[in-house]
């Protein structure tokens, strides 16, 4: 499997899924200009003018995800499965989703995006996880205790 940030170079360096590779469908201008489109004119407008940007990276786009692929499985018979995120999951990783589902890949999507992996990722600092740290000096029979907490199963 593999994951794709289609969010612009900008986010993917601030931030992004540990093991994910960065397939902008926008440069961070064009991101730019796509989003204040959006904001002050209207979403129909903003739809298009990412439309002149996406056409003619469509196809080094499945290029290049064909490439990774070869490469994780280094040519080996594959599913050709992959994993797409932006911000959101909303148009960005939606669009690339169309063509590389299209194409023949099996899509899914990250439900909320980065911004959902990233909240969930910083609510599991605020849990409270059961362990107990043994310390001790050499010989002070740290190694017999871990055993005897192993057969009556609590380690």
């Amino acid at each position: 499997m593999l994951l794709i940030d289609v969010r612009s170079p900008a986010e993917f360096a601030h931030a992004h899924l540990p093991g994910s590779k960065s397939l902008p469908l926008f440069s961070d201008e064009e991101r730019k200009v796509v989003g204040t489109a959006y904001k002050q004119e209207s979403r129909q407008r903003a739809i298009k003018l990412g439309l002149e940007y996406f056409g003619p990276k469509m196809v080094p786009m499945i290029d290049q995800v064909e490439k990774w692929l070869n490469e994780l499985h280094q040519g080996a018979e594959h599913k050709r499965e992959v994993v797409l995120y932006c911000w959101r999951g909303g148009m960005r990783s939606a669009g690339v989703g169309w063509l590389l589902d299209l194409y023949g890949f099996k899509v899914s999507t990250i439900k909320g995006g980065y911004k959902s992996y990233r909240r969930w990722s910083i609510a599991q600092f605020s849990k409270s996880y059961p362990f107990s740290i043994v310390g001790g000096y050499t010989g002070s029979g740290k190694t017999a205790l871990l055993q005897q907490l192993m057969q009556k199963g609590e380690a």
